[in-house]
């Protein structure tokens, strides 16, 4: 597990990182690994957007004189993984399934200016990614 604290206009950030994992030995030296991690970090800091001149320059402008004094929510993600290594002679197999953002929890990255946007307001707060379900192969030899 990782704890880190970082200062940030006065604030303090904290980040917490911790992964789990267990190997079972199955008939063979066969082996199935269970896995998981969980990440939490502050929330990104922002300033306030200078509307206007997004409006003018169709980007994201902010003010310069709140730079850093505010901030999204808390980045949460959990992560789970399970792969089976099946060794044979001169070679090794393993198939596995990553699971990453189990629980879809909606990240906010930054901000972003959409005119025309189906709410009308062109100011939007683009998502990190989701529920993502990874299956792989790998082969060693």
């Amino acid at each position: 597990m990782d704890f880190l604290q970082q200062s940030c206009s006065g604030e303090t950030i904290l980040a917490f990182i911790a992964l789990f994992a267990k190997e079972f030995t199955t008939r063979k030296e066969n082996v199935l690994n269970l896995g998981t991690k969980v990440t939490y970090v502050g929330g990104r800091w922002y300033g306030l957007v200078d509307r206007e001149a997004s409006g003018d320059k169709l980007e994201i402008i902010y003010n310069d004189a709140t730079v850093n004094t505010q901030q999204f929510k808390p980045y949460f993600r959990v992560d789970a993984k399970i792969n089976y290594r099946l060794n044979a002679n001169k070679v090794t197999h393993e198939f596995g399934l990553d699971l990453v953002n189990l629980f879809d929890i909606k990240n906010i990255l930054t901000l972003n200016y959409s005119p025309g946007s189906p709410d009308d307001e062109p100011i939007r707060k683009e998502y990190q990614l989701g529920f993502l379900p990874l299956f792989y192969y790998k082969i060693d030899f």
